[in-house]
């Protein structure tokens, strides 16, 4: 999953609620890393790696360019995905 905040500090705390509802629902998360500059935090959780980007290192680095063959899924973007 890819995803962005137009601040580091709406990175930081991205970042902190899926950890939150990760750890709710008793998944494993297998490491997170970027958590010092926090302009780009990866979440590993073994069938999903969530990317958090700061707003302009999302464009500078078109990580959707790179999983161009990806599958892409659809959020629903009115519901609340995360509590």
């Amino acid at each position: 999953m890819i995803c962005s905040a137009n601040s580091d500090r709406g990175v930081k705390t991205i970042a902190e609620n899926i950890e939150d509802v990760l750890k709710k629902e008793k998944v494993q998360i297998l490491g997170i890393e970027g958590t010092q500059k926090m302009n780009w935090i990866l979440i590993d959780a073994a069938n999903v790696v969530t990317h958090i980007l700061y707003d302009p290192l999302r464009e500078f680095y078109d990580l959707e360019g790179l999983y161009i063959d990806s599958p892409r899924i659809g959020l629903p973007v009115n519901e609340t995905i995360i509590e």
